[in-house]
């Protein structure tokens, strides 16, 4: 499985690392630091290379993840990739505007470590296990994950 996670904080990437590697022994985490970085893995993406699942943080030094978020569903062979914002803001217009940008998910960060590793593992589970894609294949011609 192919991760996007988008982060800035070092601490919350190493914590996110942690928890995927100790839970899944076959998720490859590619990480992008800031809205600029997260473009250009987008644009990078290809063939191959196309990610199972993108973790998004909101707020990022350099701008919004939900400029990440556009940008990934302009894409055409993305709009099937499962995006979850991930973010300490609990607020309805985050939530509302997230999902109108095309978010899968919201989750709100959870305060207290715990909590975190279970969000994590459970929303990378559901994605793998559990939700299903739409029948067929993807934009690219691959099948779905799962």
């Amino acid at each position: 499985m192919r991760l996007l996670l988008v982060e800035d904080d070092e601490i919350q990437i190493r914590l996110y690392q942690r928890t995927i590697a100790g839970s899944f022994d076959d998720v490859e985490i590619e990480v992008a630091r800031d809205v600029a970085e997260a473009v250009a893995a987008v644009d990078a993406i290809g063939g191959d290379s196309l990610p199972d699942l993108v973790l998004l943080d909101l707020r990022l030094p350099d701008g919004s993840g939900l400029d990440v978020l556009d940008h990934i569903r302009a894409r055409p062979d993305l709009v099937d990739v499962p995006v979850l914002v991930c973010s300490g803001s609990d607020l309805p217009g985050d939530m509302n505007t997230a999902y109108r940008s095309g978010a899968s998910a919201y989750l709100v960060k959870p305060e207290h470590l715990d909590g975190f590793r279970t969000q994590v593992h459970d929303s990378i589970r559901f994605w793998r296990q559990v939700a299903r894609a739409p029948a067929g294949e993807r934009p690219d011609g691959r099948p779905p994950p799962g």
